[in-house]
């Protein structure tokens, strides 16, 4: 486990810490969940720009599937 340190102004603390009460989770599980999102995303952006290097044929119904599925997961709909 790593301790992080980060300067937030007062608005944005007190938002988080509103959003904190609201999932009823304290803010540090609030920020692991928020950077493990963003992390998620990360990687299936490298993913998914990886495989458009590989496949840059136009057309790729490969690619067209991932990102399909991407974005219906996204939007919980899978």
């Amino acid at each position: 486990m790593t301790t992080l340190t980060i300067d937030l102004t007062d608005d944005v603390y007190q938002r988080l810490n509103d959003l904190s009460r609201f999932k009823q989770v304290n803010i540090d599980q609030l920020l692991e969940d928020i950077c493990r999102t963003a992390i998620d995303d990360f990687d299936r952006r490298k993913t998914i720009r990886s495989a458009n290097n590989r496949n840059s044929g136009a057309g790729d119904q490969g690619l067209k599937n991932m990102l399909d599925e991407h974005f219906l997961e996204v939007k919980g709909l899978i």
